[in-house]
């Protein structure tokens, strides 16, 4: 789809959003709007722009796969068709299909990556010709904790991120001298579909090995409410507003806390920090199911 041929207000900025179907990025799109942006939201199904109000007028849904080479340059090009530049690019875009390293797919292991990590480059690559022609604009990648320490059954996920991660911290190298600031906000656990909706691929083998532990951390991340994920628009906004030059930015009390306990930890006790977090003591002392809820890990 291409942008609407309107034109931008002379004091009005100019924002793309990936990943705009739900959760972070549909937050972040609302988000920007009421503050005055005209944000461009990237769907890969243009039907899901009937999600935003009516009132939302500077929203402009455009169709966008960040694995679609095509879409990610037409997408672009429509945009610098329209207003000629652009102050945000919000990578947000992202997928987590759990699973055992050994056991997950080759085919959703190179799926996760494409989009998480390939995909936010793509976009990334073709929009800093835009961003560029702005001064004080802004990259945002919505990275993860799980882009800090690698966690059991999330293989993939952390792959992905740890890459995102280290590619954003080069990058914000390379186009400082221009005035494109780089950020990664790292959330805690927030009420999306990716974190509510996991589930093993259907593909996935019955007689893996590591199904016990797969399927019991599976069920304990969808067991209880998250936090609105409005939260991390109003941060995300604030970030940019902010002009701050900080790279790394845990998003909420909760991702405040692991990452300053992350930062001291050496490898031991990364180990026996995870394995308190996520209950996985059983699987690591060779019990065959974890405890019943209320019980104490070992006990």
């Amino acid at each position: 789809m291409q942008a609407q041929q309107t034109g931008l207000r002379s004091t009005q900025k100019a924002a793309l959003v990936s990943g705009c179907s739900t959760g972070f990025g549909h937050a972040i799109v609302r988000e920007l709007a009421k503050l005055g942006y005209r944000v461009y939201a990237g769907l890969r199904r243009l039907t899901d722009a009937a999600a935003f109000p009516v009132e939302l007028r500077d929203v402009v849904p455009i169709q966008l796969d960040v694995t679609d080479a095509t879409q990610v340059r037409a997408a672009v090009a429509a945009i610098r068709g329209d207003v000629g530049a652009l102050d945000v690019l919000v990578n947000n875009a992202g997928i987590d299909i759990p699973g055992a390293l050994e056991d997950l797919p080759e085919k959703y292991l190179r799926e996760v990556m494409e989009v998480n990590f390939f995909g936010a480059l793509a976009l990334t690559r073709a929009a800093l010709p835009l961003l560029r022609s702005r001064p004080q604009s802004a990259v945002v990648m919505i990275s993860s904790l799980s882009g800090l320490v690698g966690l059991p059954g999330s293989g993939a996920y952390c792959a992905s991120k740890f890459a995102l991660e280290g590619a954003t911290e080069s990058l914000r190298h390379e186009v400082a001298r221009f005035g494109v600031r780089v950020a990664l906000i790292e959330p805690g656990g927030y009420d999306t579909a990716m974190a509510t909706k996991r589930k093993l691929p259907p593909d996935y083998p019955a007689t893996s090995p590591y199904l016990p532990l797969v399927e019991s951390l599976i069920s304990a991340s969808s067991a209880g409410p998250g936090r609105d994920p409005s939260d991390i628009a109003e941060f995300v906004a604030r970030l940019i507003a902010s002009n701050s030059t900080q790279l790394r930015h845990p998003a909420g009390r909760q991702a405040e806390q692991l990452f300053e306990r992350l930062r001291t930890m050496d490898d031991g006790a990364r180990q026996a920090f995870v394995r308190e977090a996520f209950g996985t003591g059983w699987w690591e002392d060779g019990q065959r199911s974890p405890p019943a809820a209320g019980a104490r890990d070992g006990d």
